[in-house]
């Protein structure tokens, strides 16, 4: 449901990815966009900018394939015509491990989301201490069989989530 382009301002990404044969694979990307958000009349417009930097190595044992993967994420939100609105950096990131061997995949994964891991000053006690406790952890393990033959694919995943403790529903 997320408006990604909602105004006629462009929005301009660009990624860029190398690698070493089948073994790494290293990324880099970026993106600016001036999005709109809010409800009419009451529209603000935000400078947002994102990077994004990812690694991936695979290497063959003993017939098992062993993946690493791992990301980070940063994205600055600059609000355009709001005088004490603050701006925000989101940060973001996560480590993946895969095993597979022939038609099984056993993977984990830890990631971590602050969508305030920082901002400018406000003075309002209530949203600095709801900045402060936003951040959220996921552990995942997940349980993949594709067949050699067929278009069909089981998958299972359990995920945990941490929340801040002062974190209000």
């Amino acid at each position: 449901d997320a408006s990604v382009n909602d105004n006629e301002y462009p929005a301009v990404g660009s990624r860029i990815t190398v690698g070493y044969g089948s073994v790494v694979t290293i990324g880099l990307g970026s993106r600016y966009n001036r999005r709109t958000t809010g409800d009419a009349p009451d529209l603000i417009d935000q400078n947002e900018l994102s990077l994004t930097g990812d690694v991936q190595y695979k290497q063959s044992m003993a017939g098992v394939l062993l993946t690493l993967e791992g990301a980070l994420s940063q994205q600055n939100v600059d609000v355009i015509d709001v005088e004490g609105e603050p701006s925000v950096v989101r940060q973001g990131f996560h480590g993946t491990v895969m095993l597979t061997r022939s038609t099984l995949t056993l993977a984990y994964r830890y990631a971590k989301f602050d969508p305030t891991a920082s901002y400018s000053d406000t003075n309002d006690a209530q949203l600095s201490s709801a900045f402060e406790s936003d951040a959220l952890t996921h552990q995942t393990i997940g349980l993949s069989y594709v067949p050699k033959d067929g278009p069909l694919t089981l998958q299972a995943n359990f995920t945990i989530v941490q929340e801040h403790v002062n974190r209000a529903y």
